[in-house]
C-alpha cells in the first residue's frame, strides 16, 4: 500500500452492505447526473438577508478557518440572454423590457454597496463577469456596473478580469469599456460551429462567418486574450464532425484557448432531445468520450497548443508560453472550486446579480435572489438561499469537484489547505475504495485510484457523502421532507413539551431530528430517515446520541423508538394520498441541486 504502510480502517461487510443499498436508492432516484454535484448535499436550504450574508462574510474574513491565506474572486451574474439554449443548467431570462435590465442593476448597486465596506481591507485576485450573457447589457447599463464595481472594490496588482459574452450581442463600443476597466480575457460559448445545431438548440443565428468576425475585430484593436468553449454530446453532432470544426477552428481564428466540455444534460435537455431517456444520451456521448478525446492531445500539439486533460469532463487546449505575452503570465485566474489552482488556497467567491453563487470558506455557500415571499419588498435588497458549511462541507466539496476529473490527491496540500491528513479526512470512504479494488496507493506525498470512467467515478464518489445528506434527498423525493418546519407535521398530536413512553419529554425539533429528554437530564436525538432497505417499512430512527444508563429509561426508549416510527410512516402516508401541486411533482422529479428553471419573464 506504498511507503507508509497505511491501512485503511476496518469496516464491517454489514455497513458495506446497507451503505451499498442506500447508495443504489440514491442513484436510482437522482439518475446520478455529475459527480461535482455531490458537493450541494447539504440537506435542506436557509434564507438570509443581504444584512444577515454582511455579517457571515465579516466574521468569516475576521476569523478564518484555514491557515493558509484565501484566494478572493468576485463573481458577478447576468442572468439574461437574447434566447434560451436549450442545454443551459443555469437561471436565466430574457429582457423583454429595458425596465427589468435597470431593475436588475439597482439592486446589484445595492449589494455593492452592502458589502463593499467589509472588503475594504481585503483585495480581490480575479473578476468573472458571466451569465447569463454579460454583453446583452447596454453600453451604458455596463458602463455603470463597473463603476460601481471599481468604486467600492479593490484589486490585487495583476487581477484576472474575465468577460463572457455571446458573438450576437457584443459590440467594439462594449468592449473598448471594458478594457478600460482592465478586462483583458474575453471568452464566448461556441460549443459548435454547426448553423443547424445551433438553431436547433435556440441559440440563435450563430454561425462561421459570425465566429470568424468577433475574432477579427478582437484582433485588430490588440485585444490577444479571447478563448471559446466547445460543447461535446450535443444533439445533432457526431465526434468526426466536432473534430473537423476544432481543427477549423484552431487553423483559421487561433483562440488563445479552447474550454471543451462534455454534456451534463438536464431532465429538459433529455425530454426534449432524447425523448426522455437517459440512457440514450450516455449512448450518444459514449463515441465522444471513447473516440473523439483520445485523438484530442495529438490534435492539439499539431496546431502548437498545449493540452490538459480533464478525465472526460473540462478539457483544455492553451497556446504555448512563447505565444503569451507576460502580462498573461502574471493574472490571478478565476475558479469556483474550493482551491485555487494556482496557488494551492481555498477560495472565496463573493457573488453578486441574481443566481450569483456565494462561498465563504468554512462558513457558507449560497445563491442571491431577488426578493420573494408574502410581504417581500420588491424593490428592496437581495435574499440569499443556501448553507451554513463546516469543514467536512468543503472537504467534499473540493474531492466531488477534483476526484471527478483525476486519480490522484497529493496529501500535503490536501493538509495545507483543510488542517487534517485524507486519510483521517474520509477514512470510511477510503477503506470502501479499498474493499471494492479502487484504492491504488497511499504513499507518503499521495492518495492514488485507479482510474474509471466517467459514470463509475461518479458512483465511486458517492462514498464521500455524509449517510444523512444522501437520505435526506431519498427522503425529499420519496415523499419524507425532513425540512425543520416539516417535523412537527410528522408526530401529530405530540408537540414539544409533550411526554413519551413515561419518561421522556419532546424538547425540541431540528431539521431531521426529534430530541428529547429524560427526566434524568439525558438529552436524547433521534435522527429520522428513509428506510431504503427491502422489508423494513418506510421510515427508520435512528439514535444518534449516547443511550441512557438508567435502566428503566432505557427499556424505555426501546418502547419509544419504534412507537414514533409508526407514527411518522402513518403520517407519511396521510402526505402521500394529498394530491401534490405542480411545484411538488418537479421537485419529486428534480435533483436538489438543480439550476434548470423556467424563466419568469419568457416574452419578447
Amino acid at each position: 500500500m506504498g511507503t507508509e504502510d497505511y491501512k485503511p480502517v476496518e469496516v464491517s461487510p454489514a455497513w458495506m452492505e446497507g451503505r451499498r443499498e442506500l447508495q443504489d436508492r440514491y442513484a436510482s432516484l437522482s439518475e446520478m447526473i455529475d459527480a461535482s454535484r455531490f458537493s450541494y448535499l447539504r440537506g435542506a436550504e436557509e434564507v438570509w438577508s443581504e444584512e444577515s450574508v454582511r455579517d457571515i462574510w465579516h466574521e468569516a474574513l475576521t476569523n478564518p478557518i484555514s491557515p493558509t491565506n484565501s484566494h478572493n474572486n468576485l463573481y458577478i451574474h447576468v442572468p439574461f440572454c437574447k434566447s434560451i439554449c436549450t442545454f443551459c443548467n443555469y437561471e436565466r431570462l430574457k429582457p423583454s423590457t429595458s425596465d427589468l435590465l435597470e431593475e436588475y442593476l439597482v439592486r446589484f448597486e445595492q449589494s455593492v454597496n452592502t458589502f463593499g465596506p467589509v472588503f475594504k481591507d481585503l483585495p480581490f485576485h480575479a473578476l468573472y463577469v458571466g451569465g447569463g450573457t454579460p454583453s446583452i447589457l447596454p453600453p451604458k447599463l455596463l458602463n455603470r456596473m463597473m463603476e460601481a464595481v471599481h468604486d467600492s472594490f479593490e484589486f490585487v496588482t495583476h487581477p484576472g478580469k474575465h468577460f463572457e459574452f455571446d458573438p450576437a450581442v457584443m459590440s467594439m463600443e462594449k468592449t473598448e469599456i471594458l478594457h478600460k476597466f482592465g478586462f483583458e480575457h474575453f471568452s464566448f460559448g461556441i460549443q459548435t460551429l454547426d448553423a443547424d445545431v445551433n438553431a436547433a438548440h435556440n441559440r440563435g443565428p450563430q454561425d462561421r462567418e459570425m465566429v470568424s468576425k468577433r475574432f477579427k475585430q478582437f484582433y485588430e484593436n490588440g485585444l490577444f486574450d479571447v478563448s471559446c468553449d466547445i460543447l461535446l454530446g450535443l444533439a445533432g453532432t457526431t465526434p468526426q464532425g466536432l473534430e473537423a470544426e476544432l481543427i477549423e477552428l484552431l487553423e483559421v481564428n487561433n483562440p488563445r484557448r479552447v474550454d471543451i466540455f462534455s454534456l451534463t444534460p438536464t431532465h429538459s435537455y433529455v425530454d426534449r432531445h432524447f425523448q426522455g431517456s437517459f440512457e440514450a444520451f450516455w449512448e450518444h456521448l459514449k463515441p465522444f468520450q471513447e473516440e473523439l478525446i483520445p485523438r484530442l492531445p495529438e490534435l492539439a500539439k499539431n496546431a502548437g497548443y498545449t493540452w490538459f486533460d480533464g478525465s472526460g469532463h473540462h478539457m483544455m487546449m492553451e497556446r504555448g508560453p512563447s505565444l503569451r505575452t507576460p502580462e498573461m503570465n502574471t493574472k490571478s485566474m478565476f475558479s469556483y472550486n474550493a482551491l485555487s489552482i494556482e496557488t494551492k488556497r481555498p477560495i472565496h467567491i463573493l457573488g453578486l446579480g441574481r443566481s450569483a453563487r456565494s462561498q465563504i470558506f468554512g462558513y457558507a455557500a449560497f445563491q442571491a435572489r431577488d426578493p420573494s415571499g408574502e410581504g417581500a419588498d420588491l424593490q428592496g435588497p437581495a435574499e440569499y438561499v443556501g448553507h451554513h458549511i463546516d469543514r467536512e462541507i468543503e472537504i467534499r466539496t473540493y474531492l466531488a469537484h477534483y476526484m471527478r476529473d483525476t486519480n490522484k490527491i497529493d496529501r500535503e496540500v490536501f493538509r495545507r489547505i483543510f488542517g487534517v491528513d485524507i486519510t483521517e479526512a474520509i477514512p470510511r470512504a477510503i477503506a470502501a475504495w479499498n474493499e471494492e479494488g479502487l484504492l491504488k496507493e497511499v504513499s507518503n506525498e499521495f492518495m492514488e485510484v485507479h482510474p474509471q470512467e466517467r459514470t463509475e467515478r461518479t458512483h465511486s464518489l458517492m462514498w464521500i457523502i455524509p449517510d444523512e445528506y444522501m437520505e435526506y434527498e431519498v427522503g425529499r423525493r420519496d415523499g419524507l421532507d425532513l425540512r425543520l418546519d416539516n417535523m412537527g407535521m410528522y408526530v401529530q398530536p405530540l408537540t414539544p413539551g409533550s411526554r413519551i413512553g413515561g419518561h421522556f419529554v419532546l424538547e425540541r425539533f431540528e431539521q431531521a431530528r426529534i430530541i428529547l429528554k429524560s427526566d434524568s437530564g439525558v438529552e436524547i436525538i433521534l435522527r429520522i430517515a428513509p428506510e431504503y432497505r427491502p422489508n423494513r417499512g418506510d421510515v427508520k430512527v435512528v439514535l444518534e446520541s449516547r443511550p441512557p444508563t438508567d435502566p428503566l429509561e432505557l427499556s424505555a426508549l426501546k418502547k419509544v423508538v419504534p412507537s414514533l416510527r409508526k407514527i411518522i410512516e402513518h403520517h407519511r402516508t396521510l402526505a402521500m394520498s394529498r394530491p401534490p401541486s405542480e411545484r411538488d411533482r418537479e421537485r419529486e422529479r428534480a435533483p436538489a441541486y438543480s439550476t434548470d428553471i423556467t424563466p419568469t419573464d419568457s416574452t419578447g
